[in-house]
């Protein structure tokens, strides 16, 4: 019995005795396989490793549960299977409870990954390995820089990436890159001028007071991928020791420059000392009674340093297998997340910027973004010959040849391994 409808059921069958290779193969099944594959011809031959679950019912081959469908109607099955759009490995379950034919995987495969409304809302790449920024020779060379809010209360955060020494400034709302600006003058005219300043693609970087003020002073100023802030993670990661920080100071109405005092004047771990002393090369004093220290900082911290990242690094790749997205090519074709819509849209690959690491320029939609490799999808290749036909094809009258009487003998007859017959050379026949 198959449960399908009686039109289907009939369609079946007609497809499956016209269809040349399944005639032959229910031949093969009625009169009985051969002692080898070598003797069978190569259309059959996928059949072999399962001929003995293979059956013939009311003109329909069933291989176990599954029914052998004709390669005229595969294209239609395809699109049943794929009706409620389900990944790759559910599909390929859903085959494997009713239908089969060789290479149906490989054909599920493709139909998915060719299936434009799939590939519009697939979920985001996996993430990859951690790629780190440099440790930097010295305090105060390159600093992170992020905005952050708390009850209606604007925040500016610019962090050393050498010694970790946060500073936090209040902001008065709207936020301009003018007021930005005039903070970041203020720390550089404080602490000193550093040589690169890392920051997201908000407005207030972006803006021409900004970009005036780093040209002006010589900085070089660097730009996360945008819609990616992993990338400008130490800031990220600063916020996050802040931010809770400030919010709690605010609720228990308690000092937050105290509160910033203490944090800038704990060890980084046990065998780094605090920010401010990173920093300055002398600890701070704090509220707390301590004894005076004129300890001078080692070179060896910028070992610790590099040993404390790569240790990072380490237990972040450890979370879950990280796979190094293969580069992409000028002109090659992708899709493109975007974080608004959680979708995919189709663009195409510009160029690979030298930097931020894994950062491509994409063109969409007629314009130019930027975007990271893990926001970025190859499409793959289209098939470029369809060999099959979704109209029926002609019925055929198939005619089974006599079998070859064997060789009398006096003829002499050699085959190779694969069972192919040798005609050998005149001269060898006497």
């Amino acid at each position: 019995m198959i449960n399908f409808g009686a039109n289907k059921q009939s369609q079946l069958k007609n497809q499956t005795t016209a269809d040349p290779v399944l005639s032959s193969l229910c031949e093969t099944i009625a009169t009985g396989w051969p002692d080898h594959i070598q003797d069978l011809p190569p259309d059959k031959r996928p059949y072999w490793s399962y001929r003995d679950e293979l059956a013939v019912e009311n003109g329909v081959i069933f291989k176990g549960k599954q029914i052998l469908i004709p390669e005229s109607l595969r294209k239609d099955i395809l699109a049943q299977l794929h009706a409620s759009h389900q990944g790759i490995e559910k599909t390929r379950r859903l085959a494997r409870e009713s239908v089969f034919w060789p290479k149906i995987n490989d054909d599920i495969e493709h139909l998915i990954k060719s299936c434009n409304h799939c590939n519009e809302f697939q979920p985001r790449n996996k993430k990859e390995p951690m790629k780190a920024h440099d440790i930097p020779n010295g305090p105060w060379q390159k600093l992170g820089t992020d905005l952050f809010q708390v009850q209606e209360r604007h925040f500016l955060l610019v962090a050393d990436y050498f010694s970790k020494f946060p500073v936090v400034r209040e902001m008065t709302s709207p936020i301009t890159s003018n007021s930005v600006t005039t903070e970041l003058k203020f720390l550089c005219s404080l602490f000193g001028k550093p040589n690169e300043i890392v920051s997201d693609n908000g407005p207030q970087y972006a803006g021409r007071d900004f970009q005036q003020f780093c040209d002006q002073w010589g900085i070089t100023h660097t730009t996360s991928s945008p819609h990616y802030p992993q990338s400008n993670g130490f800031a990220e990661r600063m916020v996050g020791t802040v931010k809770p920080m400030v919010k709690k100071c605010i609720q228990s109405d308690q000092d937050i420059d105290i509160a910033m005092l203490n944090l800038r004047a704990t060890p980084i771990d046990s065998n780094l000392p605090s920010p401010s002393e990173m920093l300055n090369g002398r600890p701070i004093n704090t509220l707390l009674p301590s004894r005076p220290s004129r300890q001078p900082p080692t070179e060896h911290q910028r070992t610790l340093l590099q040993d404390k990242q790569e240790d990072m690094k380490s237990q972040y790749e450890r979370r879950s297998q990280k796979v190094e997205l293969p580069p992409l090519r000028t002109g090659q074709s992708v899709t493109i997340f975007n974080t608004a819509t959680k979708s995919w849209s189709s663009g195409k690959v510009i160029k690979q910027l030298d930097y931020p690491p894994r950062s491509y320029l994409v063109e969409t939609a007629g314009k130019h973004v930027r975007r990271n490799r893990s926001q970025l999808r190859v499409v793959p290749k289209p098939i470029l010959k369809n060999t099959r036909n979704c109209s029926p094809p002609e019925t055929k009258t198939v005619t089974f040849c006599q079998p070859t009487p064997p060789p009398t003998e006096t003829e002499t007859m050699s085959t190779s391994r694969h069972g192919r017959r040798i005609n050998l050379p005149q001269r060898y026949k006497d």
